[in-house]
Formats: C-alpha cells, sequence, structure tokens
C-alpha cells in the first residue's frame, strides 16, 4: 500500500498508509484529519483507479494541487 508523508510547519511529520479511498480533511468523518483552517471539512479524496491513484477536489474552498 502506498503511504503518504505529511508534515508540519515546524517540520513533525507523520506517515499515513492509503487504502483503496482516503477523504482529506478537518472533519472528524475523514480518515485523515487536518488541521489548517484553510483546508474545508471534506477537502480532497485520494482513490485508486485501474491500478493507479488519483487526488480529487472535493469542492473546497480554497481547491487542491
Amino acid at each position: 500500500m502506498p503511504i503518504l508523508f505529511a508534515f508540519r510547519e515546524d517540520r513533525f511529520g507523520f506517515q499515513f498508509e492509503i487504502g483503496e479511498r482516503a477523504v482529506l480533511g478537518r472533519s472528524p468523518e475523514c480518515e485523515l484529519i487536518l488541521f489548517d483552517r484553510a483546508t474545508s471539512r471534506f477537502h480532497a479524496e485520494i482513490f485508486k483507479s485501474d491500478g493507479q491513484y488519483f487526488l480529487k477536489d472535493l469542492d473546497s474552498s480554497n481547491g487542491t494541487l
């Protein structure tokens, strides 16, 4: 399974193992909770399709790059 590495501004980091699908955002319902005011409750989704992973914006207010 792929692993996502994330880092905060103070360079403290962690890793998150991605399964078939993971939703990122501020909501406690998300698989990966992001504590950032610029992040929407349901900000983006990482999902697997035909053996490849994709990142999809979930109509977040600030967009996803």
